[in-house]
């Protein structure tokens, strides 16, 4: 897999964050589920938007994320989390972003 804008080939890995190795040998560790640092800015520039609500009407409360694209022609991608993981269901939607643009 190539990382966008990187040209860092991303191996499978067994640990939660990822490894990208670069041409010189070397390897950087992201943790995009958890670091603002590493997720922020495909959040940003993907325009992704984070949204936590609640609901006190059911027993018991409900509590969620809503992450959420909505490309230029319409395609809406949104997936819904929990409130103590909004980077995780940020990431959920870019990958769905993903797989959209390779159905199109």
């Amino acid at each position: 897999m190539v990382y966008p804008g990187d040209q860092a080939i991303t191996p499978y890995s067994h640990r939660e964050d990822v490894q990208i190795f670069h041409k010189n040998d070397c390897y950087t560790f992201k943790d995009f589920c958890n670091s603002w640092a590493d997720a922020g800015p495909i959040i940003a520039e993907q325009q992704i938007s984070i949204i936590f609500d609640a609901d006190s009407t059911i027993d018991p409360p409900a509590h969620w994320v809503l992450c959420r694209h909505v490309d230029s022609n319409g395609r809406v991608s949104e997936h819904y989390g929990q409130p103590t993981a909004p980077l995780r269901s940020a990431m959920i939607v870019f990958l769905m972003m993903q797989e959209d643009k390779c159905k199109s």
